[in-house]
């Protein structure tokens, strides 16, 4: 096998510049944004998310978890969930395939004038350098 360069597996990651003017887009649905601003906050795969349920996160006081769909937990900021508005019963997110989620994003980076393809997986790898981008 080719050994493929570090370059080659990073390329669909978002930039600094790409996340500002994403994140400054009035993108029409505010699933994909609530959705992005999730990945962005938590590091959280899109598969996790699309099953995440209400049921699935429990308060802790300074922070929170998330019962993932593998049996495993994984620790939420308080920020994270208060983005994701008022609390519900049945699952967090309205249900769409991984394709419609991925057609949103696309129309979203789009509308925000980013002309390469960037996944909300490509989101989740921005967490360590996050910081100052996500206004309240």
């Amino acid at each position: 096998l080719e050994r493929i360069s570090d370059g080659q597996t990073m390329g669909r990651m978002i930039d600094d510049e790409e996340l500002k003017v994403l994140l400054a887009c009035n993108y029409p649905d505010a699933e994909i944004r609530r959705m992005a601003c999730l990945i962005l906050l938590t590091g959280l795969r899109l598969k996790d998310v699309m099953n995440m349920k209400w049921e699935d996160i429990v308060d802790e006081g300074e922070i929170a978890h998330v019962k993932l769909a593998s049996g495993r937990k994984a620790f939420i900021s308080m920020e994270a969930i208060e983005r994701l508005g008022p609390s519900g019963r049945g699952y967090v997110f309205i249900r769409r395939g991984r394709a419609q989620w991925s057609f949103h994003m696309k129309e979203w980076t789009r509308a925000a004038g980013i002309s390469r393809c960037i996944g909300l997986d490509g989101l989740r790898r921005r967490l360590p350098t996050l910081e100052g981008y996500l206004s309240p």
